[in-house]
């Protein structure tokens, strides 16, 4: 399967609860500022929201605004492009934050957007924590046609 269009890098969250916002602009390779403008067109005030944190239709549409085609899937292995992974920190706890990291399948590695976290946890780590979780993912499919990011 051909390469992604370019190289995934890692963008640090601004806002407290900004994982989603800065996972989306790591798939599909834009600024934090141009993914913050997405999910918030009206307003230039961010609102913190549970859909910023787990895949929703709000992010799906970010995605699609920006360029590009997505679809939710149960699990992110075999598929050969950035896939958004959202995860509890503790699941089951009623103080449990959720958090959103992006699946790197060509390094094989996850991109944490996370400021204050530690990056140097082993797929492993995250793998168990999605999968407790049960949360779907997003696989960032392609470039719509004739759309620009």
């Amino acid at each position: 399967m051909k390469r992604w269009y370019f190289d995934l890098k890692r963008v640090v969250q601004e806002d407290d609860h900004g994982c989603g916002i800065a996972s989306v602009a790591i798939a599909c390779g834009v600024t934090y500022e141009r993914a913050r403008a997405e999910f918030f067109p009206r307003k230039r005030v961010f609102v913190d929201d549970e859909s910023l944190h787990v895949v929703s239709d709000q992010m799906i549409n970010v995605v699609r605004r920006l360029g590009f085609s997505c679809s939710m899937r149960d699990t992110f292995r075999g598929i050969m492009r950035p896939v958004l992974v959202p995860f509890a920190w503790h699941p089951g706890s009623t103080y449990s934050q959720v958090h959103c990291v992006v699946w790197d399948p060509w390094a094989k590695k996850f991109i944490d957007p996370g400021y204050d976290h530690d990056y140097n946890h082993e797929s492993k780590f995250y793998i168990d924590l999605w999968k407790r979780s049960q949360y779907r993912v997003l696989a960032i499919t392609g470039r719509a046609y004739g759309r620009y990011a």
